[in-house]
């Protein structure tokens, strides 16, 4: 439910916030292919409204020499074009770290 004031609040710093992620990777097979990201937000205005955004993500894991990550390393942006225009793979990817495309690509060597 929006509060009446919603937009006048996106301006106005919230009194308190609260920032949380939780990763749940499985171990064993056969659910050891997917990562869970949990992550949930809230803030709570002097009003004491309370909004708290809760979000679910589930996301592939893939071998860590797999070639998306092989191209990802390699810097090579128009071959990772085409592997998520194929649908081979995609950006909500990560390794068996639970690493993203974005990590891996930011501490290449």
């Amino acid at each position: 439910m929006l509060h009446p004031d919603a937009e006048d609040q996106d301006t106005e710093s919230a009194d308190e916030a609260f920032a949380a992620k939780l990763l749940i990777t499985p171990m064993s097979a056969p659910i050891s292919n997917f990562q869970i990201v949990i992550d949930v937000a809230s803030k709570t205005y002097h009003d004491r409204t309370i909004y708290l955004t809760p979000t679910l993500t589930f996301r592939a894991i893939v071998p860590d020499d797999s070639e998306v990550f092989r191209v990802v390393e390699g810097g090579s942006v128009g071959k990772l074009k085409r592997l998520l225009s194929s649908g081979a793979a995609s950006l909500g990817d990560c390794d068996s770290m639970g690493r993203s495309l974005l990590n891996v690509s930011l501490f290449r060597t």
